[in-house]
């Protein structure tokens, strides 16, 4: 038996009482298990185990030729206190484990993307306040270890498509203005906590949060109909400014 700790990032249904889970691992990468039976009322592994972004660690069999294996026993390691009761928090985790659910290939470890999370989704389930923006601050820290960091200078405008700084204001849908551009800066620069400290207006968040995944889906193939947006967008709408 093969065990590992891992992210939890999507589950599906699978035949009458199973589902198929995706799991950020840190020693695979992503890697997809089976579990069998986990819908039945006296199921020995709990459905609720497979929220996004749970911390897990899994005990199963590799085999040969298949990139589906058949997982034997899950433990939860440290369950948040927060993060899937307060509705804030879980609209942006189920948002997060989608994009990186689409950002991420099979088998390509990335552990120190892997230990940020770690730390940082301690921090943000310990938060009682300042979490509202921190998908914005992930979406861009995370740019760090997916090979996507921006080119980041003085100079006043950000171009999405460029991925740097410039100084010539034109015409294009993909430069960020000025106020966007300090904004970006803020969540590449800034710890999580003083990140948080925003003071964003809803319209600005929006604003923000469409560029961040704007930029993604320009330096990524596969970032495109992020289902659960709508949920965050509705979530973000009901929060004040």
């Amino acid at each position: 038996m093969d065990r590992e700790e891992g992210f939890v990032l999507r589950r599906v249904n699978y035949g009458d009482t199973g589902v198929v889970v995706t799991i950020f691992t840190l020693d695979q990468g992503v890697q997809t298990f089976v579990v069998h039976g986990v819908r039945r009322k006296k199921a020995k592994i709990k459905l609720n185990c497979f929220q996004p972004f749970t911390q897990v660690e899994v005990l199963y069999r590799k085999k040969e030729n298949t990139d589906l294996y058949r997982l034997n026993g899950l433990e939860v390691i440290e369950p948040y206190q927060s993060i899937h009761y307060d509705f804030v928090k879980s609209a942006q985790v189920l948002f997060l484990a989608e994009v990186l659910t689409k950002s991420l290939e099979r088998d390509d470890p990335h552990p120190d993307l892997y230990r940020w999370m770690k730390t940082e989704l301690k921090r943000f389930d310990a938060a009682q306040k300042y979490f509202a923006e921190f998908h914005l601050y992930a979406l861009w820290q995370w740019t760090k270890f997916l090979g996507l960091e921006p080119e980041i200078t003085e100079k006043p405008y950000f171009h999405l498509v460029n991925a740097q700084c410039t100084s010539g204001l034109s015409e294009s849908r993909y430069l960020l203005d000025i106020q966007q551009t300090k904004w970006l800066k803020h969540f590449l620069s800034s710890p999580a906590l003083s990140a948080g400290k925003s003071g964003l207006s809803k319209s600005m968040r929006k604003s923000l949060t469409n560029s961040a995944i704007e930029y993604h889906r320009l330096h990524l193939d596969n970032l495109t109909n992020l289902k659960s947006y709508e949920v965050l967008i509705e979530v973000m709408d009901e929060m004040s400014d």
